[in-house]
């Protein structure tokens, strides 16, 4: 499946609506830098289905939704669902956004989530999802 890319922190970025069609091709630009606060960025799907990913180092998140903005809203949990920790921050139009704890992801969780999308346009079913 193509999904376009949306950097949802960095509106000038030249990455901004560009296609991919594999997931290899798109990590690349996923990679979070030293030096930057984690960011929101947006993957849309050809089947009406979005995922807003938080990119940060160590943790990450996941939302699958629709593109029309409708429910659900669905979040990635940890598979260690434990809510003892501080909120995760992500940027998005330069405000700091709170996540919680239990959405938290490990890079190697994101990029199966992100890996899954690009092929099916589907939310990956090795992850419990909550509806917010």
């Amino acid at each position: 499946m193509i999904v376009r890319f949306f950097d949802r922190q960095h509106p000038d970025n030249p990455l901004n609506g560009r296609s991919f069609e594999d997931f290899d091709s798109l990590i690349t630009i996923l990679n979070p830098t030293k030096h930057e606060h984690p960011f929101f960025c947006e993957l849309i799907g050809q089947n009406d289905y979005k995922i807003l990913i938080g990119v940060g180092d160590p943790w990450s998140c996941s939302q699958y939704s629709r593109e029309d903005g409708n429910p659900p809203y669905l979040m990635a949990l940890h598979s260690e669902v434990n809510e003892d920790g501080n909120d995760l921050e992500f940027l998005i139009g330069y405000t700091l956004t709170p996540v919680p704890y239990r959405f938290r992801l490990s890079r190697s969780q994101l990029e199966e989530i992100v890996r899954y999308f690009i092929e099916t346009g589907k939310c990956a079913p090795n992850f419990r999802w909550e509806e917010i």
